[in-house]
């Protein structure tokens, strides 16, 4: 983990990602979940499906699903400045702004206003 901090990078499922302090190094164990979260998507055969990604950190799960979902549109939040401008770093780092929003706000209430209930696979 300081290792990363020193760097200000690590890898998460293959992407490099851009660490900061304020965001919490990804951890091997939550590629688990990135890995579980792209199985029940590809099993869904959807065209494009839609992914919210609350207490993004780092932006790490996000950017693994845009990634490796190419057709996912996926939106990603935190509470903290920190998170939320690490997150929107790595997301300018992979060129994934057209796909990948991240928002600022706790919990819910990052995604009020935009009209997703209902929408996300």
């Amino acid at each position: 983990v300081a290792e990363a901090y020193s760097k200000g990078r690590t890898i998460f499922m293959g992407l490099e990602l851009l660490i900061a302090p304020g965001a919490l190094v990804p951890r091997p164990e939550t590629e688990l979940l990135g890995t579980t979260a792209l199985d029940v998507l590809s099993q869904m055969h959807l065209p494009a499906p839609r992914v919210i990604d609350m207490c993004c950190g780092a932006g790490n799960l996000a950017c693994a699903i845009a990634h490796y979902a190419p057709t996912a549109l996926v939106w990603a939040s935190d509470l903290t400045d920190g998170c939320v401008e690490v997150a929107r770093r790595n997301v300018a780092h992979h060129a994934m702004a057209d796909r990948v929003s991240v928002l600022q706000g706790d919990l819910f209430s990052a995604f009020s206003g935009l009209k997703l209930d209902g929408t996300m696979d």
